[in-house]
């Protein structure tokens, strides 16, 4: 083995040195069993930046963070074989896209017989809609393509015919011969080919010959000993990490995803005009707010970040296909407290040192430093920061128009990568995109990267204060790590303290909480963290979950003090945008009720002490006073479409009283029951869609009371409010917590959400998960409708239950990744496959990017469903399984929230249309938690549940647009779940079957 190489080795873990060695093994005897023909071939050293690439292909092979995608759209009538002989004209122009790697070396060959097949797909004869969503599909999977770099090509083309006018050829190349500037190259050279061809001329210039191959050679044979001293000196003592908190390990991570970054030119001017003034770098205040935006998210005073540095420093270089990439480490110094000015100064002096030492390859660096590539982790760097003047995009060939679409996002094997163009003109504006790796999740970084833009857009009107006067974007980044060490633990010291603890160890079911546990390590989730916020504010401590999402230890949040609540304005009218959630009643449940008002949310209750029948009255109108969704009204326009109004004052809600005592017992039940039944068939979503029943019962039995809402108003985690606010009003010495942003705001501020440019980009994910698999049925069934709807329940033993939860805490999940993991190997083995798409019910209480705001205690409905394709593997441990569908979950963009606004809120009908289309997965999946036991709630005091009859909540003749639902919940600490189907599809011993197994997989992982 070479000794560059072997140096490059000795950086790795010493399990990453075995896997490469036993990889480098199998490849070798690949390659000799299939050894191409001699062939007329030129040989050259790799680069120092190409040996690198090609030790992690061999570490990761396939992995796709080391494709470089993108697309040439080519406008006018095509010439078809005009195009092909273009193509092949780039080929042969290149070296470096005819290039395999051989092991003996190793070396770059570049073969003259070795040329990349083209791919033809005509979309044109599809309708528009279908054909956007092929191309979508074709362009989202070559963006992902791989290669074996050993047989070659490193190249992959695809044409799609789009029409008579429009063709578009995508492309990828492997990056070990390939970079951003190269992009541009092809495109010159493929346009000015294609216009030689149709022409009938000959190529004016000769080709760069092998440049690149030249380049490498002398790369390696350049002195490097003066510079490596300046990088040792300058990078000694840097933190190994500089990144933002994970929130699960780096190997058990997904694909990742991207966050859009703009910065019009309008709010640039003074920004740039500043830097003119202090003779700095766009790049260096670019690296200055990252790295500020960095230490506000992990603490540290010394951030090092990256920059992808060009070795093509020749003009002859210029027009020349290659991989001319030496990545640079620039240490940032952010320690005291520096002016703005002054942060700026210290970013162009680190800028000005790389740059000085370039000739230095990374991996030279590395080696002296001793930096390993841990955990999966970058070594020296793990945040990438590229600055870029827009590219001229079209070019023109002989009555064609050839245009550079917009790089697609791809993936990264960074944590971070930051790509910013400065648009066209001295005083353009900043527009760009981060990528980033799995093991991060979206809030976390959309929160990074608005702070970022905030200090860019923020610089100069603050050029001379200190960075600490630089009040961070409020948003949701989260503190928490996976898989952490077992922490110290430290009882609370404050009254605040012991309140939070309290309600931690309530709401997560642990035996106690230490002052400086971390909510997320302890296995909360975001329905959890709803639950904490409604109860610390109905204790009298009022945060929001972005307060807890940032500050997730108990010493943190309490560090925050008392805080006025928000006062929002409590009489919101007017016509009210429906919320994705109210959209998919309009459009899937409503048009198959016979009756409209009945699709309910029933609340039954046990008074605990006397309530005359005029209290309770006043106190159930007093609810619709403080939470304006019980007031909203769904009313016919004088088009025949329908509205939803906010009503200022909606009157008395209707109340009955029926005094039962005379009855005997058993009567008295029947009876209620039957009247019950009789006021779920009563709501008008026009006129009265909430009505109250109290029934005086005989024998010393509690009165009860029947509190039925239409499910447009309310969701399940509204009846913990309405009971516990039911309760405080009742309650003379209660002071009930005030509500959160009303109901009507909250429909407007995701109908604003909707229209964000940012949003079509999430089309791609979500077509990714529009696959549903056919369940298999039992009878000639239709429709799953309400009437024929039934329950199968099972319940695991407390103890059973109570091990679980320790397992899964303890590995970073939760018993609902555990439900939900048992539930999906089930049935993808009873449908015959690994692979499961479900509908998953989301708390839906977590505002679009860039919106923290608080919804903890407001009514209505919130919770939506998203579909998504779940990946079960071969893994044997359930446990296992459970982290890897937490990690899917985790990785869904805007918590799944963008698919309802997409599907029923974006202003483009044609792109609504074609979300209602997609496949729609057949089984749905909602944990509850305890959300159910409002009976634990403040509301115990006054009310507890009913277990009486409480009617039927919904339309019989009504359909349901799922199979099979799974419903989970803990009660009396044991796991409870239920799967519902229809008895006219499915029998009996069918479901007992599928449930038993459920409990079988539960049971095994605990024992």
């Amino acid at each position: 083995m070479s000794g560059p190489l072997a140096a490059q080795l000795a950086g790795l873990t010493p399990e990453q040195q075995r896997l490469f060695l036993q990889r480098l093994r199998m490849r070798r005897r690949r390659q000799s069993a299939g050894e191409r023909p001699a062939a007329p071939a030129t040989s050259w050293p790799l680069s120092h930046a190409q040996e690198r690439l090609w030790l992690l292909e061999t570490l990761t092979p396939g992995d796709p963070a080391y494709t470089v995608p993108f697309a040439i759209r080519i406008a006018g009538p095509l010439d078809r074989p005009a195009l092909e002989t273009a193509i092949r004209t780039v080929l042969d122009r290149h070296g470096a896209l005819r290039t395999i790697i051989v092991e003996e070396g190793p070396a770059q060959v570049v073969r003259d017989d070795l040329h990349a097949a083209l791919v033809w797909t005509d979309l044109s004869g599809l309708p528009a809609p279908e054909r956007a969503t092929a191309f979508d599909r074709l362009a989202a999977e070559h963006c992902v393509r791989t290669f074996d770099l050993t047989t070659g090509p490193p190249v992959a083309l695809h044409a799609v015919r789009l029409s008579d006018q429009e063709t578009v050829l995508l492309a990828a190349v492997h990056h070990i011969v390939f970079d951003a500037t190269s992009v541009t190259i092809v495109l010159d050279d493929l346009a000015a080919a294609y216009g030689d061809v149709v022409a009938g001329r000959r190529s004016a210039s000769a080709g760069p010959g092998h440049k690149f191959g030249e380049h490498c050679a002398a790369e390696r044979a350049a002195d490097r000993e003066r510079g490596l001293m300046y990088w040792t000196d300058t990078l000694r003592g840097a933190p190994p990490l500089s990144t933002l908190p994970a929130r699960r390990a780096r190997a058990e991570s997904g694909p990742g995803g991207h966050v859009p970054l703009w910065l019009p030119a309008g709010r640039t001017t003074e920004l740039f005009e500043l830097l003119r003034t202090e003779r700095v770098t766009r790049y260096a205040a670019l690296l200055a707010a990252a790295g500020l935006a960095l230490r506000r998210a992990n603490g540290q005073d010394t951030v090092v970040v990256g920059v992808p540095a060009s070795t093509r420093t020749r003009p002859d270089l210029a027009h020349v296909v290659g991989c001319f990439y030496n990545p640079q480490a620039l240490r940032l110094d952010l320690e005291g407290d520096p002016p703005v000015r002054e942060l700026l100064r210290r970013a162009h002096r680190a800028v000005g040192g790389a740059q000085a030492n370039a000739n230095v390859p990374f991996g030279d660096v590395v080696r002296a430093l001793r930096a390993t590539r841990g955990d999966r982790h970058n070594p020296l760097f793990q945040t990438m920061l590229s600055l870029l003047d827009a590219p001229s995009r079209e070019r023109h060939g002989d009555g064609a128009r050839f245009t550079l679409d917009p790089a697609p996002a791809g993936r990264t094997d960074m944590d971070l990568f930051v790509t910013v163009t400065v648009t066209v003109g001295a005083d353009g504006g900043l527009v760009g995109v981060c990528r980033f790796a799995g093991h991060l999740d979206e809030p976390d970084v959309a929160a990074w990267v608005a702070d970022l833009t905030g200090l860019l857009d923020r610089m100069a009107d603050g050029a001379d204060q200190p960075i600490s006067q630089f009040a961070p974007i409020p948003d949701l980044v989260r503190t928490a790590v996976a898989a952490p060490a077992e922490p110290v633990y430290r009882a609370p010291g404050t009254p605040a303290e012991a309140l939070l603890a309290g309600v931690w160890a309530r709401v997560l079911g642990v035996d106690r909480v230490g002052a400086d546990d971390n909510f997320f390590q302890l296995g909360g989730d975001s329905m959890q963290v709803i639950q904490v916020i409604a109860e610390t504010a109905a204790a009298g401590l009022s945060l929001s979950p972005g307060d807890l999402l940032r500050h997730p230890t108990v010493t943190g949040l309490a560090a925050l003090g008392p805080r006025q609540p928000q006062v929002w304005e409590r009489v919101v009218t007017g016509d009210v945008p429906t919320t994705p959630a109210q959209a998919w009643f309009l459009t899937e449940i409503l048009p198959h009720l016979s009756h409209p008002g009945h699709f309910n949310h029933p609340y039954h209750a046990e008074l605990l002490r006397p309530v005359t029948a005029a209290e309770l009255s006043g106190a159930v109108a007093t609810l619709a006073r403080r939470h304006d969704a019980l007031r909203l009204r769904l009313v016919m326009d004088g088009d025949g479409r329908r509205r939803q109004i906010s009503l200022p004052d909606a009157g008395p809600v209707p109340f009955d009283t029926h005094d039962l005592r005379d009855a005997d017992v058993e009567r008295a039940d029947r009876l209620a029951a039957d009247i019950a039944d009789t006021a779920q068939r009563r709501l008008s979503l026009s006129a009265a869609p909430m009505r109250a029943v109290h029934f005086r019962m005989p024998g010393g039995q509690p009165d009860r009371l029947l509190l039925i809402c239409h499910h447009l108003l309310v969701d399940g985690f509204s009846r913990t409010l309405l009971m516990n606010d039911l309760a405080d009003v009742l309650d003379p010495g209660a002071a009930p917590a005030p509500p959160s942003l009303p109901y009507a705001a909250w429909a407007h501020l995701l109908r604003d959400a909707a229209s964000a440019p940012e949003l079509i980009g999430q089309r791609a994910f979500w077509r990714a998960q529009a696959r549903a698999e056919e369940l298999p049925v039992d009878l000639p069934g239709t429709a799953v409708r309400f009437g024929s709807r039934v329950g199968v329940r099972r319940s695991l033993a407390a103890d059973v239950t109570a091990r679980l939860a320790t397992e899964a805490r303890q590995a970073g999940t939760g018993l609902s990744d555990l439900l939900l993991a048992a539930t999906a190997v089930a049935v993808a083995a009873w449908q015959g496959g690994d692979e499961l798409t479900v509908a998953l019910a989301a708390p839906g209480r977590n505002g679009p990017p860039g919106h923290d705001v608080d919804v903890t205690r407001t009514v209505g409905w919130f919770q939506y469903f998203y579909p998504l394709r779940l990946r079960l593997g071969r893994t044997s441990s359930l446990l296992r399984l459970a982290g890897e569908l937490r990690a899917q979950i985790e990785a869904v963009p805007m918590h799944g929230l963008g698919h309802g606004l997409l599907t029923h809120a974006h202003p483009d009908p044609a792109v609504r249309e074609e979300m209602a289309r997609s496949a729609r997965p057949q089984v749905s999946f909602n944990y509850l938690g305890e959300i159910g036991s409002w009976d634990r709630q403040p509301a115990a005091r006054v009310l507890r549940p009913s277990a009486h009859p409480s009617g039927t909540a919904q339309d019989p003749d009504g359909r349901w647009p799922y199979l099979l639902d799974v419903a989970g919940e803990l009660r009396d600490g044991r796991l409870r779940f239920a799967v519902h189907h229809d008895t006219g599809l499915h029998r009996a011993a069918t479901m007992d079957g599928l449930v038993d197994e459920i409990v079988r997989l539960l049971n095994g992982d605990a024992r």
